[in-house]
Formats: structure tokens, C-alpha cells, sequence
């Protein structure tokens, strides 16, 4: 078992996450949803990010007219991770213990019948 020290306060850190989408189509039918989450009632709850986007032509009849061009839903983040410590005593800048960066897309081009995508981040400290 691995004990840590405690610390006299968090280290610092960063999360920066945008979630979204660019559309050029026309006849579309679509709805996103997007929600975020950064204070729980406890120490323990996470900091969250949700976004979907549903999208569809147009029923005619028994048929489906698509819609025609091209959607795509993303997602980029930036991560960093402070150490206990602080900053550098040399150049002033905060000591990072990790930084992460990443990118997601998807992209659906042409006749689009049916398109969905659904992005979820999470990020947190257990308390156990």
C-alpha cells in the first residue's frame, strides 16, 4: 500500500475541454445537447463535460430524403497537473507534473441519413 504525504494545499491544475460541431448541409433535422458539471457537494465529485449530436433528413412518406454536405462533432483538451511545491524558484513558472493534450472528430460527409455522436469527459479526484 502506498501512503502519500498530505499536502498543505492541492497543487495546481488546469482542465480545458471544448466540445462542439460545424455543420454545411442542407434538409437537416438535428438537436445537440451539451452540459457541464464542476462543483458537487463533495471533494470527491468530478468535473464533467457532456455533448451529442443527433442528426437526420426528412421523413417523406415511407422513405427518408438525406441531408446533403457534411457534420462534424469534436472534442479538444488540454490537461495540466501541478506539483506540490509550487513554482520554481529560478524562472517563476509552476512546476507541471503532467500535461496532456488530445483532439477527437468525427465527421460524416454525403447523403446523411442518420448521424449521432456523443462525447463524455470526466475528471476528478477519489476521496476513499
Amino acid at each position: 500500500m502506498l501512503t502519500l504525504p498530505a499536502l498543505a494545499e492541492d497543487p495546481s491544475y488546469a482542465n480545458d475541454i471544448l466540445t462542439g460541431s460545424v455543420m454545411d448541409v442542407s434538409a437537416i433535422n438535428f438537436v445537440t445537447n451539451a452540459g457541464t458539471s464542476f462543483v458537487g457537494a463533495t471533494g470527491d465529485y468530478p468535473t464533467t463535460v457532456h455533448y451529442d449530436l443527433s442528426a437526420t433528413g426528412f421523413p417523406l412518406g415511407t422513405g427518408m430524403i438525406p441531408a446533403i454536405g457534411t457534420i462534424t462533432v469534436f472534442a479538444r483538451g488540454h490537461i495540466m497537473e501541478g506539483r506540490e511545491g509550487g513554482i520554481d524558484p529560478v524562472t517563476g513558472q509552476i512546476l507541471k507534473a503532467s500535461d496532456l493534450v488530445f483532439s477527437e472528430e468525427t465527421t460524416a460527409s454525403g447523403l446523411i441519413y442518420n448521424f449521432q455522436k456523443s462525447i463524455d469527459y470526466t475528471s476528478g479526484v477519489r476521496i476513499v
